[in-house]
């Protein structure tokens, strides 16, 4: 589904109960749905390029997330709460970013197995 000018993803992509893998980059979604967080398969979520302000705090509930890429956005927050409750995250890729800001203290919420990427 990337570079195809989505500017919305159906909020029953949540019935996607198998799909491992989500590739929305370079398409123009400024929000994702929040039944993404039924997706208990999905283990990559690809953002990349597209004109997100921020991402749903269910995406804590993808209990088998293993990378989540959403750089070259308009991010002003990440959930990182709810993305520290997720044992199997390894890599949070948030660079090119520029409104976002996240305290020293939010950032030590995540485990150290998980690699945090937010500056170039």
């Amino acid at each position: 589904m990337r570079e195809n000018f989505l500017v919305k993803l159906p909020r029953e992509i949540g019935q996607c109960h198998e799909l491992r893998v989500i590739d929305v980059s370079f398409n123009r979604l400024s929000t994702l749905p929040r039944t993404i967080g039924e997706l208990h398969q999905l283990h990559t979520l690809n953002v990349n390029h597209n004109h997100l302000e921020n991402l749903p705090m269910e995406l804590g509930e993808c209990k088998r997330l293993q990378r989540l890429s959403a750089t070259s956005n308009n991010l002003v927050e990440l959930p990182i709460e709810d993305l520290a409750e997720i044992e199997t995250l390894r890599l949070v890729d948030a660079r090119h970013n520029p409104k976002l800001t996240l305290s020293r203290e939010n950032s030590e919420l995540l485990p150290p197995s998980v690699e945090l990427l937010l500056h170039d």
